[in-house]
């Protein structure tokens, strides 16, 4: 064993150790840059599937909005005080956007975007999804206070109560409507849109119950 070990040359060992320190010091570079590259990568894929979600939500936003304030229904002030934008913050929650076109699901979605129950079918073309315009004529007939909102036939008081705001309180009541809506209180600003419209027809704009 003595003389064996006599046979080791040392100055050999010493360059392997050498040599190994090099390729695990080269090893742990490659997984320190493995490891950067790693972490790029996924920030790029974050930013790409937050970028994809902008899209869609942008896509959803345009095609949702555009159907609303193109709908024939919420633009006649002889059928209903919902403006377009008051009616997609009621209604825009039930649809989604599927090969371009919006899509009802009467139950809505989860937390996770998922649609609750089916979508709904169209009555006058079966088999196929209800158009957008048939689909929110559902929902307006199904909504319970469809009532507070559609003028009255023949032009009669349909707000009954105490006399609101008149004359020139009329813009003050649109711009506390607009500010209303785009603070996400649909309700307040249906109220305040109604009791203005009620004052522009002359009807005395009472109180208008809350919209729920």
């Amino acid at each position: 064993m003595v003389e064996k070990f006599d046979k080791i040359d040392l100055s050999k060992m010493t360059k392997a150790e050498e040599v190994q320190a090099k390729i695990d010091a080269a090893t742990a570079g490659l997984i320190e840059k493995n490891n950067e590259m790693k972490k790029a990568y996924d920030k790029k894929v974050t930013s790409l599937e937050d970028e994809k979600q902008g899209l869609k939500g942008n896509l959803h936003k345009l095609v949702i909005s555009k159907s609303f304030a193109a709908n024939s229904f919420f633009n006649d002030k002889e059928k209903t005080l919902l403006s377009p934008d008051m009616a997609e913050l009621l209604f825009g929650s039930k649809f989604r956007v599927e090969d371009g076109v919006a899509v009802c699901y009467p139950e809505g979605f989860n937390e996770k975007g998922e649609p609750i129950g089916a979508p709904m079918y169209s009555h006058q073309d079966p088999g196929k999804t209800a158009s957008f315009d048939e689909a929110v004529s559902h929902l307006w007939e199904a909504y319970p206070n469809k009532d507070r909102y559609t003028p009255p036939a023949g032009g009669g008081d349909h707000q009954r109560g105490d006399r609101g705001p008149t004359g020139s309180d009329s813009k003050s009541l649109l711009e506390q409507s607009a500010e209303a809506l785009k603070s996400g209180n649909v309700q307040e600003a249906i109220r305040l849109k109604n009791m203005a419209y009620n004052e522009s027809q002359g009807q005395g704009g009472g109180k208008t119950p809350p919209a729920q």
